[in-house]
This record gives C-alpha cells, sequence and structure tokens, in this order.
C-alpha cells in the first residue's frame, strides 16, 4: 500500500497524455522522486453520473441501485478502468477485498 503520497490526473481534465505540464514539471519529478510517492490516471466519469452523485451524494457500490443498464454498465467499466490504474498501489489483499459493483 502507498504510504506517501498519490497524484492524482482526473480524467474530467483530459486524458493522461494530455498533462504535460505536469509530466514536465520539475514539482513532478521532485515528487515522483520521493519515496512511496507515485502518480495515477483516473478516466473521465460519466457526466450523468456525476450529476446523480452531486444531487444524491451516496458511495458507488449503493449507486448502481438508482442508474439505468447503459449508466450501470458505463459505472462498471469506469471502476474496472479505475482498478487497472490503480493496480500498482494496491497489495492484493486490498484487491480481493474489494466490493463488487454488481
Amino acid at each position: 500500500m502507498l504510504s506517501g503520497g498519490l497524484a492524482i490526473k482526473n480524467g474530467f481534465f483530459g486524458t493522461n497524455n494530455q498533462f504535460d505540464r505536469w509530466a514536465q514539471s520539475a514539482y513532478r519529478q521532485q515528487w515522483l522522486a520521493k519515496p512511496d510517492y507515485s502518480e495515477a490516471y483516473l478516466p473521465e466519469l460519466n457526466f450523468r453520473i456525476v450529476d446523480l452523485l452531486e444531487s444524491y451524494p451516496q458511495p458507488l457500490h449503493l449507486l448502481s441501485e438508482g442508474l439505468t443498464t447503459a449508466l450501470r454498465f458505463d459505472l462498471m467499466d469506469w471502476l474496472k478502468a479505475a482498478e487497472h490504474c490503480l493496480a500498482p498501489l494496491l497489495t492484493l489483499d486490498e484487491v480481493a477485498n474489494r466490493e463488487v459493483v454488481a
């Protein structure tokens, strides 16, 4: 598990390769040079899901109950993509004990 720090590149602001200022910054080099400091990119979450979360804040595993089938699939795809992006930072126990969205 990561014990230092994690810089999140939020897909709302662009694709992973659009974070060029961050990629070329001296601060990023300093950040990544620290022990247990890393970065991760999380893809953009469907705007309808974001709107629903803003109106009715709730954990993602409860959110799937109120979604259309298409949005439920979008959420499941996003959760898989987020897990893939964060996988290098998670221990095997954390992955095995995660809650599954159905």
